[in-house]
């Protein structure tokens, strides 16, 4: 009877050690899904331009925004000097002409009350972002703009 019990015990040992083996595999395949998830919770995102530079943002809203981008870190995308697109519609005239929408350039500090200085967003809301050329229209515009407000 002793003999027997040690034969099962033998034929049973592989079946026991590769339950265990799976088990480790299991465990160290969880640990590292859950690592490549935390390092890619946020995707990398390169900037168009260096910081400093005029650049545009669309966020997964729809909306967009124009600023200097101050920096990049790990969950944010930071800008100074931030304008936003604002969208209206003109009423039609009284001449029977149909409502127009119009969009123009809006610096977000002067039209709110909080007067907020800088911009932090965060990098899932971003859609894309653009450099902005000095010469192209928005680049006028917004420099047109700051040297009003310099004086």
């Amino acid at each position: 009877m002793g003999n027997e019990h040690a034969g099962r015990h033998e034929r049973n040992a592989p079946l026991a050690s590769a339950a265990v083996a799976l088990g480790v595999l299991l465990i160290a395949a969880a640990q590292l899904w859950q690592a490549a998830g935390q390092k890619t919770r946020y995707a990398r995102i390169e900037p168009p331009g260096p910081i400093g530079s005029l650049v545009s943002v669309q966020l997964t809203n729809g909306l967009v925004f124009y600023g200097t981008l101050a920096d990049i870190g790990k969950n944010t995308v930071q800008f100074d000097r931030v304008y936003e697109v604002d969208v209206f519609t003109q009423p039609a005239s009284r001449t029977g002409q149909p409502p127009v929408q119009t969009s123009r350039l809006v610096r977000r500090h002067a039209g709110d009350w909080h007067g907020p200085g800088a911009m932090a967003i965060p990098i899932p809301q971003i859609l894309f972002m653009e450099a902005v050329p000095s010469d192209s229209q928005a680049a006028k515009l917004i420099r047109a703009d700051e040297d009003s407000a310099d004086q």
